[in-house]
């Protein structure tokens, strides 16, 4: 699922990465191990397997990278294909 959470100062860091928070391209794994690119190694969670609970390991913050859901994933997942 889509990373939901962060810290303090995350959007300095992507920003300083070259990284832009609303290009987020979470559904596309490139498996090493799955050289066919078969997709069977992995797959996404259904809706009521995330947890929607934001992670922020340093305390409450400003959001930096925007959650999004099953359907875009999965159109970022067909583009890329």
């Amino acid at each position: 699922a889509c990373f939901n959470g962060g810290y303090e100062g995350q959007a300095a860091h992507m920003e300083s990465a070259g990284l832009d928070p609303k290009i987020n391209k979470w559904a596309l794994v490139f498996d090493f191990n799955d050289e066919a690119k078969t997709g069977k190694n992995w797959s996404l969670l259904k809706p009521a397997e995330v947890n929607t609970t934001p992670w922020f390991p340093l305390g409450e913050c400003e959001v930096t990278v925007p959650v999004t859901g099953l359907d875009e994933a999965k159109a970022a997942q067909a583009a890329a294909a």
